[in-house]
């Protein structure tokens, strides 16, 4: 999922959680476990939803959404190799994300976690958080109006999550088939090119 800085940018400009972003805290994603999974339990329902963005260090109040207290000295704490680490851990299957610092309108800077989408297949949990509060073992995730992310709870919601893995694997499918005939036109072009060079 390639995503412009412009596009991140205009995430921080009028800052609003919606299916496909989600504001979180000043999580400790390096030091506290339960901020790890309430971190992966974002990470799987938007993957599960097409994909989408996490940005870190704001927070909803009546006023709107706010910059979160507690500021940490450096933002180190999340790199893409520590934020790919919680994903591995607690993604099955597992994928990539892109962590991006991005400043909003007066410079201050925030994590932006871009959450790739095209799973051909529903991405659950491999793993709980501390005593399941958070995330729940082979728990499957998925993002709902509110916005919030839950486990599927309706027929239509597994349908919907269903529905969108086989349109990815079709089109996956049909991307293959369109590779396989483009590399033969080009062989049977570049073959009758020396056919008709001999002949001539």
């Amino acid at each position: 999922m390639t995503v412009s800085r412009e596009r991140l940018s205009d995430l921080l400009i009028d800052p609003r959680e919606d299916l496909d972003c989600e504001v979180e805290n000043w999580l400790d994603v390096r030091g506290s476990n339960d901020d790890k999974a309430t971190f992966a339990k974002a990470v799987l329902a938007l993957a599960n939803h097409g994909g989408g963005f996490i940005i870190l260090g704001l927070v909803e109040t009546d006023a709107g959404i706010v910059e979160a207290e507690g500021r940490p000295a450096a933002l180190d704490g999340y790199s893409q190799d520590l934020i790919n680490g919680i994903v591995q851990n607690y993604c099955d299957p597992p994928f990539h994300c892109a962590v991006h610092i991005v400043a909003n309108p007066v410079g201050a800077v925030f994590p932006i976690v871009v959450i790739p989408g095209g799973h051909r297949v529903p991405i659950r949990a491999r793993r709980a958080g501390p005593n399941e509060n958070t995330v729940q073992n082979n728990a499957i995730y998925v993002r709902k109006p509110g916005p919030r992310s839950e486990m599927p709870q309706s027929a239509q919601d597994w349908d919907s999550l269903l529905a969108r893995c086989l349109r990815n694997r079709r089109d996956e499918m049909f991307d293959q088939i369109r590779d396989l005939i483009t590399g033969l036109f080009r062989r049977w072009k570049c073959r009758f090119s020396r056919i008709g060079s001999m002949n001539g």
